[in-house]
């Protein structure tokens, strides 16, 4: 009897030793900042916050005292937290957020396993599904460590939550203690740090990274495959909505986010196909235009690629960059014509051979795209004037300038114009940091795959 109260007297002082070793950190945190305001210090701070609370919800899963939806629950609210983290670093230091990513989308796409009635309904410890988020959860702490390997390793703020195997046999009080105590320190910690904080931090949420708003379940991607008059033939009209329910998985220590990449892919692919047919036809109407109109009329569509740039993440993209040089010698070469440089007798010769040029390069573009997207877009375009039947048209004539103005720019400017409407909510430079950070991730484990199999 003596022995079993010694040792909870012993249990008791561990436990008020833990709460105030957590309770230091925020006035460690506090006073490191006064000395020194270094965003790659702020992200290990964070780091530690991050893994003490994915290493406590992991004693908590592995543990049949807990209910699932419980520590589902538990770890999915240091969402919160973890959207305002990566707000007060990525201003300073958008290619410093590391594996914060991945405990943001992780911490949000778990609450899916509360939501799902099929999923709430058969998942228990036994089922594939939660051994799959048992490996992601791991998979995630992995990663954490490695991030955390260039933070000070002397400090409390790394240090004080190392031996969480010590607590596994603890009750489930201490331990929701200690997770409370965690992220209500991480949360406190932000607050003191508001100046840094980004007011709109929601564009760090999954559903914004993700483009749900413009999304593959709603209505407006179906809109955009069939209101532009492109002349694509979608052969699986759920093929992006397949990519996105997919892009949701917890499956991440197989399958390395790859199938959030391949979501992109499908969706920004089939966006590009939009704009490149769109292409094709402005310069199948330029075929029919005056000498004097076309070059205003091809620098105008040039406009029209960097604004579709720069709305999306295809900035930077090589096909794009292809297809705007292109355009860019095109009205070179027109110039030399208006300066009487070239003899106009050839220019319509040229004009010709310029279109076959281009469409050839559009047609090989387009097939590769649609391996991805699982279309059709290499059918011969026609100028039947059906664009924008909503709207009071002029008379259809592809050789009059107000006809392309209207068939062509016009309808370009509402499709980039309802990329930017229907996806407000999403800062495509963000996803575009995102995707990043995932090649990273996959290059880096091909390249341990690479230098393990050139030692055997």
């Amino acid at each position: 009897m003596l022995s079993f109260k010694f040792l909870a007297i012993i249990k008791l002082w561990l436990y008020v030793v833990i709460i105030l070793v957590f309770s230091c950190i925020k006035t460690t945190a506090i006073e490191y900042w006064k000395l020194s305001y270094n965003p790659k210090h702020l992200k290990c701070f964070y780091l530690f916050g991050a893994l003490t609370h994915m290493k406590i919800t992991k004693i908590m899963l592995t543990r049949d005292d807990y209910m699932l939806s419980t520590v589902i629950s538990n770890i999915s609210m240091y969402n919160e937290n973890v959207k305002k983290q990566i707000s007060t670093i990525y201003d300073i230091d958008k290619n410093n957020i590391g594996t914060l990513w991945l405990i943001n989308i992780y911490s949000h796409s778990i609450t899916w396993y509360l939501s799902s009635p099929k999923v709430r309904r058969i998942l228990n410890r036994n089922d594939k599904e939660f051994v799959d988020i048992v490996k992601t959860h791991e998979f995630i702490i992995a990663k954490m460590e490695d991030d955390n390997k260039n933070c000070n390793k002397y400090n409390i703020i790394y240090t004080a939550g190392d031996n969480f195997k010590e607590y596994s046999n603890e009750d489930k009080h201490f331990l929701d203690s200690l997770l409370l105590k965690n992220y209500e320190n991480m949360k406190n910690f932000i607050t003191i740090n508001q100046n840094q904080l980004v007011i709109n931090y929601n564009r760090f949420s999954k559903p914004s990274i993700f483009i749900r708003s413009l999304g593959p379940l709603l209505v407006p991607m179906r809109h955009f495959k069939n209101d532009y008059y492109v002349y694509v033939t979608w052969n699986k009209e759920k093929n992006i909505e397949t990519a996105f329910i997919e892009a949701h998985v917890l499956n991440w220590s197989s399958d390395k986010l790859q199938s959030i990449k391949v979501y992109y892919k499908v969706f920004f692919n089939t966006l590009k196909i939009i704009m490149l047919r769109l292409t094709w036809k402005h310069f199948l109407y330029l075929q029919c235009q005056k000498f004097e109109f076309i070059q205003t009329l091809a620098k105008q569509w040039i406009s029209k690629l960097h604004e579709f740039s720069q709305l999306t993440c295809v900035k930077n993209d090589d096909d794009i960059i292809r297809i705007i040089f292109h355009i860019n010698s095109y009205i070179d070469v027109i110039l030399k014509y208006k300066n009487g440089l070239n003899d106009m007798n050839n220019f319509l010769n040229y004009n010709k051979n310029f279109f076959t040029r281009l469409i050839s390069d559009l047609h090989q573009i387009l097939t590769e795209l649609c391996l991805t997207a699982d279309c059709f877009a290499t059918e011969p375009m026609f100028l039947f004037g059906e664009e924008l039947p909503k709207i009071k048209k002029p008379p259809h004539d592809p050789t009059d300038v107000a006809t392309v103005e209207h068939y062509s720019l016009n309808n370009a400017d509402m499709f980039l114009r309802n990329i930017k409407v229907n996806s407000k909510k999403t800062d495509y430079e963000v996803v575009r940091y995102f995707i990043s950070y995932i090649d990273e991730l996959y290059k880096h484990r091909s390249d341990v795959i690479k230098r393990k199999s050139t030692k055997t």
